[in-house]
């Protein structure tokens, strides 16, 4: 998951301008049908983080904005924003795996660091604790 820094709500309004779709299968304007990936590790786990970073208290105290694109999905609160990649393989890109989306959000980072460093401020995992709750960073 890509983090980003308060300030970060005109960004993510910016990326929720393009082509919104289901976090599933789902179709926008000119867009080719995207493909979830197959259920294994990666594929039902997806909806159980997005349903966790949509509720406040998982970005920050306050219930989050979330904005969706064909690729990634964008939690935007009142401090900072976290976005993840789509578990999605299209003809352009191929999110299917997590290794796949942990290394596009390394390479984000690491591009957008040089232009836009308080804004890219890091990747950090989505864990799961012991007693089975999910966690932003730390250990899981």
């Amino acid at each position: 998951m890509c983090r980003t820094a308060s300030g970060s709500r005109r960004v993510a309004r910016r990326v929720a301008r393009l082509l919104p779709v289901d976090v599933g299968q789902g179709e926008g304007p000119d867009m080719t049908r995207s493909k979830p990936t197959p259920h294994g590790d990666d594929g039902p786990g997806q909806r159980r983080v997005i349903d966790f970073l949509s509720t406040a208290g998982a970005i920050d105290a306050h219930m989050p904005e979330v904005h969706m694109t064909h690729a990634s999905v964008v939690f935007a609160g009142r401090e900072r924003a976290l976005k993840i990649k789509r578990a999605v393989h299209l003809p352009f890109l191929d999110y299917s795996t997590l290794e796949k989306r942990r290394a596009a959000c390394h390479r984000e980072v690491e591009i957008n660091q040089t232009t836009a460093p308080a804004i890219y401020l890091g990747v950090v995992p989505i864990t799961e604790r012991s007693d089975g709750r999910l966690g932003v960073g730390g250990p899981g």
